[in-house]
C-alpha cells in the first residue's frame, strides 16, 4: 500500500475498483459505486444511473461519488494498465485554492501529481461556468423555484506523461481546511490529443508560465484569467508579453495586463504598453 505525498496524518483509504471493460480497450470507465457514499442524484435529479457520455468520453455514473474531505487522502486501486489519458467527472463542496491534488501511481512506484486548481480544473457546485482547463459537463438546479441554484460539475481530462507504464492507482488528497472534494466518475483511454472540444488537456509538470498563457489564451472565457496576468507580473518572461499586450484592450482584463507589464524590465512590455495609449 502506497500513500499520498505528505500525507502525514491524513486519514487513508484503501479502495479497490473493478474494471468495467477489458484492462486494454480503448476507454475504461471505473465503477466507483461500492466506495462511494449515496446521495448525488438528489442534488443532480437528472442524472440517470449507468454509462453517461460527457463529450463522446463515457463514465460510468450512479447516485454515488466519492467525498474527500479535508485534510482527508483517498488511495484509488486501479486495474493495472497503461494509457494516455485519465478523465475526471467532480465538484468541490466550497471554494479554495489551492485545494488539494491526484495523483498517478505507477507500477514502477513513480508518482505524478495533477493539482487541483479551483476555477482552473475544479470549481465549487455553485458556480457554473467554463474553466479553462475543465468543461461543464452537466448542470442542475437545486432548490425550490422561488429561490433556485444553478449546479454544475466537470469534466478534467489530464495527460499521463507515463503512457507505457502501468497505472496502479489514483490517489486523491485534500490539503484545504474548508473545500470538499467530490470525485463522481474516472475514465482511462489510449486515445492520444491536446484538446477535447475547445478545453485542452491538463498536461502534469507543465512550465507555469505555459500553463498561465494557455489560461489567458481560453476564448469566451474570464475565469482565472485576471490571477493568471498577476502570477505573470512575478514569473512572466518576454514570452508572454504578446499575450499580454492583447488584453490591454479588453475592458475586464486591461488593468491587469498593464499591471504585469509594467512590472516587466523588459523592452517589449515597454513598447506593448506604449502602443496600448490610443486604446486605453
Amino acid at each position: 500500500m502506497r500513500t499520498f505525498r505528505n500525507a502525514g496524518a491524513w486519514k487513508l483509504f484503501v479502495i479497490a475498483l473493478m474494471p468495467m471493460m477489458p484492462a486494454h480497450a480503448e476507454s475504461q470507465p471505473l465503477d466507483l459505486a461500492a466506495i462511494s457514499e449515496p446521495g448525488l442524484r438528489a442534488c443532480f435529479a437528472a442524472i440517470e444511473p449507468g454509462q453517461l457520455e460527457v463529450d463522446g468520453i463515457p463514465f460510468l455514473v450512479g447516485d454515488e461519488r466519492i467525498r474527500v474531505k479535508p485534510g482527508e487522502s483517498r488511495h484509488i486501486d486501479v486495474p493495472s494498465r497503461t494509457c494516455r489519458t485519465v478523465h475526471f467527472l467532480h465538484f468541490t463542496e466550497h471554494a479554495g485554492d489551492p485545494i488539494g491534488a491526484y495523483a498517478f501511481v505507477f507500477a514502477s512506484e513513480d508518482q505524478v501529481e495533477v493539482p487541483l486548481r479551483c476555477g482552473l480544473n475544479i470549481q465549487d457546485w455553485w458556480k457554473p461556468g467554463v474553466l479553462p482547463f475543465a468543461a461543464q459537463a452537466r448542470s442542475d438546479i437545486l432548490g425550490a423555484a422561488e429561490h433556485p441554484q444553478p449546479i454544475a460539475f466537470w469534466r478534467l481530462s489530464v495527460h499521463n506523461p507515463q503512457p507505457d507504464a502501468q497505472l496502479e492507482a489514483i490517489e486523491v488528497c485534500n490539503t484545504h481546511d474548508l473545500a470538499v472534494i467530490n470525485l463522481i466518475a474516472i475514465t482511462v483511454d489510449d486515445v492520444a490529443r491536446d484538446t477535447i472540444g475547445d478545453v485542452p488537456l491538463w498536461v502534469p509538470g507543465m512550465d507555469e508560465e505555459r500553463f498561465l498563457l494557455a489560461v489567458l489564451r481560453q476564448p469566451d472565457t474570464q475565469a482565472g484569467k485576471a490571477q493568471a496576468c498577476e502570477e505573470l507580473r512575478i514569473i512572466g518572461t518576454v514570452a508572454c508579453v504578446p499575450t499580454l499586450a492583447e488584453l490591454l484592450s479588453d475592458q475586464p482584463l486591461s488593468h491587469a495586463a498593464r499591471l504585469a507589464l509594467e512590472a516587466m524590465p523588459y523592452p517589449e512590455a515597454g513598447a506593448a504598453l506604449r502602443d496600448a495609449l490610443p486604446l486605453v
